[in-house]
């Protein structure tokens, strides 16, 4: 049974147009999955649209945060994200496998799909809006996202 979408969609809520690349790995991707562009991509196109997991080759990369992702037939997936580049945006799930209290300034975070509590000017693109602890199970946060969210970027 295919799964019914109750509400409006990510993307359908936003003041402005997502973005979407390609991602040809194995992992399974969710929403609010953090993604960076590949670090070595092959031609133009790639380096425009290959996604790859936060990486220590990628992370001064970043492209942005997941809000939808499609299966296509040739076994690549079709990621639809906000890009970091963008505006700034209210109660967007961001991934986190640590404790977050509201307030905490969070950026992505190497080798994994997660974002991570920051120093400021540390590639910081959000900032908590609630307190969850993800110390045991990982999740999402609902965070002020962008990179014009009134922090001090790098």
């Amino acid at each position: 049974m295919a799964h019914q979408q109750h509400g409006p969609t990510i993307e359908e809520q936003l003041p402005f147009a997502t973005e979407w690349g390609f991602y040809s790995g194995t992992d399974t991707i969710l929403v609010g999955y953090a993604m960076c562009f590949a670090a070595s991509p092959a031609d133009q196109y790639e380096r425009a649209r290959k996604l790859d997991k936060p990486a220590s080759g990628n992370i001064t990369k970043p492209a942005g945060v997941v809000t939808k992702v499609e299966n296509m037939p040739d076994g690549t997936k079709r990621i639809y994200y906000i890009p970091l580049s963008g505006g700034a945006v209210n109660d967007i799930p961001l991934w986190c496998d640590e404790s977050i209290t509201a307030g905490n300034v969070l950026g992505m975070k190497a080798a994994t799909y997660a974002f991570k509590k920051t120093t400021t000017g540390t590639a910081d693109c959000a900032v908590a809006h609630e307190t969850v602890d993800r110390s045991s199970t990982a999740g999402v946060v609902n965070c002020h996202y962008g990179r014009t969210c009134g922090l001090a970027l790098s």
